[in-house]
């Protein structure tokens, strides 16, 4: 009778009393282990009405027959993608990840039940998955499913096992490189890929009429060009894509303090565009590596715009001053050409193509009751620098 001993105070045995062992006595003792039986079988029954389930299977590299080896596996939701009007409750779902073994072998032990996409990253294999997905949410309800039943899913039973086996296909790659027409490669560069179309979204835009939907579609990745100048984008969907690189020179360094004169920021196209409209595609499909996607820094097209800033003819430091296009509204947010001047006044904005400009100096005062004051003037750059922009502002202006 070990229970009807746990039901007995410790002191009362361990001063050597004996406890009265009647049948009151032994039925509460009774009661409590019936109590604590009947807790344990409803805790059981409750854990399994949602038990977890569990998935596993192996990843293949379909262009080599061989396991996908480390390879990084995702179970997502597939609620996650979908509207929120979808009238089933997904609260219990939540996202898995690991990694396949030298085999290709995944195994998820503790699954939520529900239904899910099997996303697997591995470098160099197609990223068409990361596209469709960063994109479902802007088309119809309708479209979401068919876009994401062209990838794995798998549908998890309480307490149950499920096997999904996957092969995953080689993405395309672009390679090129990045030089001045100066000569010497621009090393260490920002390079994107940007997609302008591509036949995974145009063909659900062309069975459900998601027109105004698909043109806010957007994919781009970046890479960074090495030693050599040399860049290269592998995995990429397949579609066509605008390849650039963007220059980035910066007249102030950490903590805000400004070492030079000369700030530039601007972004050149292949082959050696300075415009998105005279930028030339490329298209890949799986598994295809093209070559020679190689860009040139105009700089012979390119120049400076430079000049002082004063405050009733005094130098001043610190005014902001920004360049933009005739043909654009001032959106000091968006317009990347930009600087602060030095303690004498002076500024220079670097790497300007050729064309008609508004240069706009603005200067705010550290008073809070102060008005800034800013000025602007046009400026054309057509076959050289422009120096001797100078701009005094004047406080009677807002």
């Amino acid at each position: 009778m070990t229970i009807v001993r746990e039901c007995i105070p410790k002191w009362f045995i361990s001063v050597g009393f004996r406890p009265l062992f009647n049948s009151s006595l032994l039925g509460a003792c009774l009661a409590v282990f019936g109590a604590m039986l009947a807790s344990q079988s409803s805790a059981q029954a409750t854990s399994g009405a949602i038990a977890p389930g569990t998935v596993e299977g192996y990843i293949r590299c379909d262009d080599i027959g061989a396991p996908a080896r480390l390879a990084i596996v995702n179970l997502i939701p597939l609620a996650e993608y979908l509207k929120k009007d979808d009238k089933k409750d997904y609260r219990s779902e939540k996202e898995e990840g690991t990694y396949t073994d030298f085999d290709g072998y995944y195994f998820f032990s503790t699954v939520h039940p529900g239904t899910y996409v099997l996303d697997v990253d591995l470098a160099g294999y197609s990223r068409d998955q990361q596209l469709v997905v960063g994109n479902v949410k802007n088309f119809a309800l309708t479209s979401q499913r068919e876009l994401l039943t062209t990838f794995p899913q798998v549908t998890v039973k309480s307490g149950a096992g499920s096997r999904l086996d996957v092969a995953i296909n080689r993405g395309g790659a672009i390679t090129g490189r990045i030089t001045f027409d100066s000569g010497g490669p621009l090393i260490g560069a920002n390079v994107m890929a940007t997609m302008v179309s591509t036949n995974l979204l145009d063909q659900c835009n062309q069975n459900h009429s998601d027109a105004a939907t698909l043109s806010h579609c957007y994919y781009a990745v970046t890479a960074v060009s090495d030693d050599r100048g040399v860049y290269r984008f592998a995995g990429l969907p397949q579609g066509k894509y605008r390849i650039s690189v963007r220059l980035l020179e910066t007249s102030v360094i950490p903590g805000m303090k400004i070492t030079r004169v000369g700030a530039s920021d601007l972004t050149v196209y292949a082959p050696e565009a300075l415009t998105e409209a005279t930028a030339q595609f490329v298209e890949v499909n799986h598994g295809d590596e093209i070559t020679g996607v190689d860009i040139t820094i105009p700089l012979r097209m390119l120049y400076s715009i430079g000049g002082v800033v004063t405050l009733r003819g005094e130098p001043l430091q610190g005014a902001n001053v920004y360049i933009y296009s005739k043909q654009e509204d001032w959106n000091p947010g968006e317009f990347p050409f930009s600087t602060t001047t030095l303690a004498d006044g002076s500024y220079r904005i670097d790497l300007m193509p050729m064309g008609t400009y508004f240069v706009r100096a603005e200067f705010v005062p550290n008073g809070k009751r102060l008005p800034s004051v800013f000025r602007e003037i046009p400026v054309t750059v057509v076959d050289g620098s422009v120096d001797g922009v100078n701009i005094d502002l004047n406080t009677q202006q807002k």
